[in-house]
Parts: structure tokens; C-alpha cells; sequence
């Protein structure tokens, strides 16, 4: 749960990203009152068929029903902090990439990388299941599954 009394903590966070946060709050926004509610999280969980139980109520300061955009973008900021830049995410996927063309991120053997992930305590605990989560970064071709690391990379510019 956030605490209203804590600093904002997006100074970590690019301008590109905080954009991003900015976009995503509209989204999230459903009545458009600049502020996040409980109700606008609640239809959001429908709207995305989210089936895990979720307490909306832990999502918000004590005594609270909803969070403005400093105060999301706060929470942003400090759930980013530590997170790798796109350097250091580039250098890490170049370590799973194909030995022949280590430049090709798109060339990343996904049953590899998912046994390193499952090492990490990964959230996703099947291959099948990390495969259809991650549908979007996956590609087969020729009897092989690549996980397509510049796609992903893309994500956070």
C-alpha cells in the first residue's frame, strides 16, 4: 500500500517513459476525472478479463479511494527504481542471442531463455504459458522458437 506522505520518486524515470505513464493513467482514467479510482480499477480488471484475485484496496493509500497522476507517477517511479536501462537490458539479451550473429536480438532462443527466467524465480512458472503471455515477442521459424529481444526492447523507448 503507498503512503500519501512519501516523495514523488520519478526522477529516475526518462521523459519518454513518463509519457508513457501519462498515457497509461488516461487509460486507466475510464471517467475521466483525473484521478484513479477504485471503480475505474475494478472495470479495467473486467475490461482486460484479469482472472487473478486482485484487492483494488491495496492499490491505494490508507483511507483513500483513488490516486492522482504525481501520485501514479510516483508509484511508477519507484516500482522502475533499480530496473535496468535499455543499455543494460541490450547487454543482457545479447548473452542469449544466436553465437553466430550476437548483434540479432531477434534471434533469441526462447526455450533457453525461459530455463535462465525459471532460475530467477520468474513469475510465469510454465514454458507453454510464458509462450502465449509473451505471444507478441515470439516468433517460430524453421523448428525454433526466438524470442525477439529488439521488439521487446522497443517497448520501453
Amino acid at each position: 500500500m503507498i503512503n500519501r506522505s512519501e516523495s514523488t520518486n520519478f526522477s529516475n524515470l526518462s521523459s519518454d517513459l513518463i509519457h508513457n505513464f501519462k498515457q497509461l493513467f488516461k487509460f486507466i482514467d475510464i471517467d475521466n476525472d483525473n484521478s484513479i479510482n477504485k471503480e475505474d480499477i475494478q472495470k479495467l480488471i473486467r475490461i482486460i478479463n484479469l482472472n487473478e484475485k486482485v484487492d483494488v484496496n491495496e492499490m491505494f493509500p490508507a483511507g483513500s479511494d483513488s490516486i492522482t497522476y504525481p501520485e501514479f507517477l510516483s508509484i511508477m517511479g519507484k516500482l522502475f527504481q533499480g530496473f535496468p536501462n535499455d543499455q543494460q537490458l541490450r547487454e543482457a539479451l545479447t548473452n542469449f542471442a544466436d553465437e553466430t550473429n550476437q548483434m540479432d536480438l531477434n534471434k533469441i532462443n526462447a526455450e533457453q531463455l525461459f530455463s535462465y527466467l525459471q532460475k530467477t524465480d520468474f513469475y510465469i512458472k510454465e514454458q507453454d504459458t510464458f509462450l502465449k503471455q509473451w505471444k507478441h515477442f515470439i516468433l517460430s521459424e524453421s523448428g525454433t522458437t526466438y524470442f525477439l529481444g529488439e521488439s521487446f526492447l522497443k517497448t520501453f523507448e
